[in-house]
């Protein structure tokens, strides 16, 4: 009984593997014929014998690479399908498409299942192929490709030297095994006027490769222009990427981007807006609240009675480094206008919550205290120039917007260039890169003006002409009539950037700082007030506060295997498996 009880067992076993060897699929032959031309080009003719077993499926799905990174650049080839036939020469149903850095031809009816063996011969013809070594073309080609998740039992590889060449003038090699390998090669002979290549046995994962180095001269080398079209079909997306983004751009801001109206003009105003406050000049001038503007904003406070500032070091014992500066709260008059938001923030950061007047700070003390403070702040001035309506939008808003589109896009490129080894998206990758910094560039200008932003500015420009071109006399008058103007409009002329010719114009008018600055040394016998001096200590101290103030607390520190990175180099001169143009697999669907 346990004799028959295995016999039996091993006679089941047995029919299971048979049936399992008549289900699997297998490719019987893959033939090849390839006919090279004097154009370069190369017409193929693949006949492949595929056995499906027992199994019912659509037909053969064809992968062949086109992209390629050749030399370091994205290089595609020019495959185009003629036709595709079976055993009888019937026409068969097929589409082509594009996938990644391979051509998918799908041959069968989605609507008819086969099984068994079936030929199918898939004509098609090849530029861009052959490469050329001082002349000479070399065609080297991955014949059935190492991504076929079926064996193979034999492929052959017939070659027809263009014509006036023999096969005898044709160096040949070849390459069988895993990708990579360059030790196993398969037969080779002349079979006049063609030269066949053999191989058997190949199984998932291996390649087939062929090269053949052509006599110079026995193929016409692309021209330049040739080589510029074919270079513009891979690397268009490089150029017409940030091409089509700067249009892109350029049609925002002709529609959104521009002021309301026209600078015009430009009138001599001896005064500024005084119903802006200097950081709000500051940001109109240039559309950006930038820290020169907030500081501004401290000299501002102090000329209207809220604070006095008193230097109480200048530089280091060499005349060098940063002064120190000591803030003492006031009250201010009772005619000043309310705090803004921002301003309030500003003193409240500065003093505290509940400080009161005679209370003191040094700017030291603001280091890592005041630098929660500055978003709200810069927030609230690009908020009350919208409000007010200087602005059709929020700048700051306008152009983080822009920006974050022309970041998005240069990340999405970065990813493509990254894996243009697998994907050949390099052209498209760098398109979106450069697309990206084009439309972040013009973030920069795309915020915009209202009229009354634009005629604000044309009195802020006309007090910089003013400052610029007023003769001395006419200043005198204006300090006479107003002992208060040179401290009271130097923070406009700072933010404008003509603090140094506010100052000048003062030269010899002036013998006492404002009462609410007290430069470091005054007091002393020997001291001498200048307006130059006051504004060049000033402009270094605000230096030193923009420092001080942005100061933050320190921190604790705590391949898909396929052959897609060919270089282009010779077959001959370190081939190997899979080192070729072509390539891919052949599998069911």
């Amino acid at each position: 009984m346990r004799f028959w009880a295995v016999s039996l067992l091993v006679s089941f076993t047995s029919l299971l593997l048979c049936l399992e060897a008549k289900a699997a699929e297998v490719i019987h032959s893959f033939d090849v014929v390839a006919k090279a031309n004097k154009d370069a080009s190369l017409d193929i003719t693949e006949k492949i014998a595929y056995d499906f077993g027992t199994r019912y499926r659509h037909g053969i799905l064809r992968n062949i690479p086109v992209a390629y990174s050749r030399y370091g650049a994205a290089y595609t080839i020019d495959l185009r399908l003629v036709d595709v036939k079976d055993e009888s020469g019937n026409q068969l149903p097929v589409k082509v498409a594009r996938n990644g850095r391979d051509i998918d031809i799908r041959i069968g009816d989605p609507d008819v299942t086969v099984t068994g063996q079936h030929v199918y011969n898939i004509h098609y013809i090849l530029r861009r192929a052959l490469n050329f070594f001082e002349g000479a073309p070399e065609f080297y080609w991955n014949v059935t490709g190492s991504q076929s998740p079926v064996p193979i039992e034999r492929a052959t590889f017939m070659l027809y030297p263009p014509p006036g060449c023999s096969a005898n003038q044709v160096r040949v090699q070849s390459y069988h095994g895993r990708v990579g390998s360059s030790q196993e090669h398969a037969q080779m002979r002349v079979e006049a006027p063609a030269i066949m290549y053999s191989c058997y046995d190949i199984q998932p994962g291996q390649d087939f490769t062929v090269v053949a180095g052509f006599p110079k001269g026995s193929i016409s080398q692309p021209t330049f222009w040739q080589e510029l079209r074919y270079w513009l079909a891979d690397w268009w997306p490089a150029l017409g990427l940030p091409l089509a983004a700067t249009a892109f751009v350029w049609l925002f801001w002709w529609n959104y981007g521009r002021d309301a109206a026209k600078l015009g003009s430009i009138p001599v105003e001896w005064n500024p807006p005084t119903q802006m406050t200097p950081a709000e000049v500051g940001t109109l001038i240039d559309e950006s609240c930038d820290m020169q503007d907030i500081v501004a904003t401290l000299i501002d406070l102090a000329a209207r009675g809220h604070l006095r500032i008193r230097e109480i070091q200048k530089g280091n014992f060499f005349g060098l480094g940063d002064s120190a500066y000591e803030f003492i709260k006031s009250d201010p008059p009772a005619d000043d206008p309310p705090l803004r938001g921002y301003e309030k923030v500003f003193l409240d950061g500065v003093f505290g919550y509940d400080a009161k007047a005679g209370d003191t700070k040094y700017l030291s003390d603001l280091k890592y205290n005041f630098y929660s403070n500055i978003y709200t702040i810069r927030s609230q001035i690009y908020g009350a120039l919208t409000e007010e309506q200087y602005f059709v939008d929020n700048p700051d808003t306008v152009r983080k917007q822009y920006q974050a589109l022309g970041i998005f896009g240069a990340f999405i490129g970065i990813l493509l260039v990254c894996g243009s080894g697998a994907l050949n998206t390099l052209p498209a990758g760098l398109g979106l890169l450069g697309g990206g910094a084009i439309i972040a560039g013009f973030a920069f200008i795309m915020p915009a003006r209202t009229v009354k932003g634009i005629t604000a500015l044309r009195q802020c420009l006309g007090f910089a002409r003013f400052v610029d071109k007023a003769e001395k006399r006419r200043i005198e008058v204006l300090a006479q009539e107003d002992p208060t103007i040179f401290g009271r409009l130097l923070p406009y002329a700072m933010v404008l950037g003509f603090a140094d010719k506010w100052a000048d114009k003062f030269k010899d008018l002036m013998t006492e700082p404002p009462d609410w600055y007290q430069p470091y040394g005054y007091g002393y016998s020997d001291y001498v007030f200048s307006p130059s001096m006051m504004v060049n200590d000033l402009g270094y101290g605000m230096r030193s506060m923009q420092s001080v103030m942005l100061a933050t607390p320190p921190t604790s520190s705590s391949s898909d295997g396929t052959s897609s990175a060919w270089s282009g180099g010779s077959g001959f001169d370190g081939g190997f498996s899979g080192g070729g143009f072509g390539g891919g697999g052949t599998s069911s669907w």
